[in-house]
C-alpha cells in the first residue's frame, strides 16, 4: 500500500491495519489526527517524509 501524498514510496514497517487508519484520518480534524500521529512516532513507525509532510500540514507540529 503506497502512502496518497507520497506515492513514489511505501509505508516501511507498518500495517496494513494502521495504514488503514491514518488513511482514514488524513482527511479529519487535526485535533484527532495529532494523538495518532503522536503514539506512531513514540512507536518509531512514521517515516520522515510523512513527518515532513505533517509537519508542514499541521502548524501544531512545529
Amino acid at each position: 500500500m503506497y502512502c496518497r501524498h507520497c506515492t513514489h514510496r511505501r509505508f516501511a514497517g507498518v500495517s496494513d491495519r494502521v495504514q488503514d487508519r491514518f488513511k482514514s484520518h488524513m482527511d479529519r480534524d487535526s485535533r484527532i489526527l495529532l494523538p495518532l500521529i503522536e503514539n506512531w512516532q513514540q512507536q518509531g513507525r512514521v517515516l520522515m517524509h510523512l513527518n515532513k509532510f505533517l509537519i508542514n500540514r499541521l502548524p501544531v507540529l512545529r
